[in-house]
């Protein structure tokens, strides 16, 4: 079922191709770091508080709950974050969807696959470089990277570019 609903994704027409990158992960394929040589131990290397797996990482992780809580409550979206129950993304995913009005879903989704991708390049960043970004960081390029997709064409975004104040140059207030 997992790889169907991912196959879907990749499958919709314009998809780019953090959505490829989903469906890669989303079939449960994990490199393997220690197996490499690259880590010491299989601790999630955002938090070192638990085994790192996909659905660790994106959902349970507490560094992952930080950036998504952060983001989604800048959005009036707070309610909709991770919490310490959720266990599995694409779980998570669809019941949040399920709450929203058909014409943020869109949006929503979009804005899930780019949150997981920066949450992999973190994990990337600082497995094969040694460099991390904190949390307020790690926002900043993403709201970045919304204005970057918006321009590329996903105009679904328009709604939450206008309500960040990002559109038109000005600077998103601190809270």
């Amino acid at each position: 079922m997992v790889r169907g609903y991912y196959a879907k994704l990749v499958r919709r027409r314009n998809a780019n191709s953090s959505y490829g990158w989903l469906f890669m992960i989303g079939v449960g394929r994990l490199p393997e770091g220690k197996k490499h040589g690259l880590q010491d131990d299989d601790a999630c290397v955002l938090c070192a508080q638990a085994p790192e797996t996909i659905d660790h990482l994106l959902v349970e992780c507490s560094f992952s709950r930080d950036l998504w809580f952060n983001f989604f409550h800048r959005v009036g979206w707070g309610t909709l974050s991770p919490n310490v129950n959720d266990r599995e993304l694409i779980g998570w995913w669809k019941a949040v969807r399920k709450r929203l009005q058909k014409a943020d879903r869109l949006c929503f989704d979009s804005v899930v696959v780019l949150i997981s991708w920066f949450l992999w390049k973190e994990r990337n960043n600082r497995t094969f470089d040694c460099v991390s970004n904190s949390v307020p960081q790690l926002l900043s390029l993403l709201l970045d990277e919304l204005i970057a997709w918006f321009w590329a064409g996903c105009k679904r975004l328009e709604p939450l570019l206008l309500l960040l104040g990002r559109l038109s140059g000005r600077e998103l207030p601190t809270v």
